[in-house]
Order: C-alpha cells, then sequence, then structure tokens
C-alpha cells in the first residue's frame, strides 16, 4: 500500500510541476498518448486503492500510510474546489463560440488539459469513496 500512495504523491507532483509548465513553454507534442497515459495513471491507481481499501482489513492494515493518503486526499479536494471555482468565473466572463471549439480540438495541449479536467473530477468521486471507507474503520 505505501507504494501505491507514492506513486499517486510522485503523479500528483508530475501534474503540478511538469505539466502545468507544459502550457507556459507553449510544448506542441506530436503524439499526446504518452502524456495522457501519465495523467490516466493517477486514475488507475486511485481506483485500485477503491477497490482494494473496500476491505476492512486493508484499511486497518495501513498503519501510518493511512496519513499520507488521507493528506493526499485533501490536497485533491481543495484543488478541485478552487478549480471549479475558476472554471465557473471562465465560464461567466467568456461566451465561447462554435469556431473556438473546433480550434479547442486541433491543439492537443488544450485536448490533454480538457481530458485532464474529466480524469480529475473521476478521481476526484473516488477519493470520497475511499474517504469513506477510511471514517467507516476509524475506529478499528
Amino acid at each position: 500500500m505505501p507504494i501505491l500512495i507514492h506513486e499517486l504523491v510522485t503523479i500528483e507532483l508530475w501534474n503540478e510541476k511538469i505539466f502545468s509548465q507544459l502550457f507556459k513553454i507553449d510544448f506542441k507534442p506530436k503524439n499526446s498518448f504518452i502524456i495522457y497515459l501519465i495523467l490516466y495513471h493517477e486514475a488507475t491507481l486511485v481506483n485500485l486503492l477503491e477497490t482494494v481499501l473496500f476491505h476492512s482489513e486493508v484499511v486497518i492494515s495501513m498503519e501510518d500510510s493511512i496519513y499520507d493518503l488521507i493528506d493526499y486526499i485533501q490536497r485533491k479536494m481543495s484543488h478541485q474546489i478552487r478549480n471549479f471555482q475558476l472554471d465557473r468565473e471562465a465560464e461567466k466572463a467568456k461566451i465561447k463560440s462554435i469556431e473556438e471549439n473546433h480550434q479547442l480540438s486541433d491543439d492537443p495541449l488544450k485536448e490533454l488539459s480538457e481530458q485532464n479536467r474529466k480524469i480529475q473530477f473521476e478521481i476526484l468521486m473516488k477519493l470520497y469513496s475511499i474517504l469513506r471507507y477510511i471514517i467507516d474503520n476509524l475506529s478499528k
């Protein structure tokens, strides 16, 4: 379990430090599939954790690594709430035209950004389940 949690934190750091920098340097990848796999790897790990932590024995056996997992969950939830608020403000400020939507699909980074938003939302939903499993086993 500690290895899975370590992987989650590593991917979270990659997403925060590297993926966000790709937009600042105007990176134009020829193939965005590899970057997508890295983004999706986090969702796969969270899905695996959700499946395993359904069983109370696993939650109880996590010992100190559960604190790292709870910290990760808290950061993800805070980040998603902040992004949700920013997205709502951006939608109020701009009205997208049909031509702009076609331009978004041509840009691989914009497409990756949209896929990342969807993946992060799926991760967040699974993290709520994981948090519930942890809370259910607090007394044990």
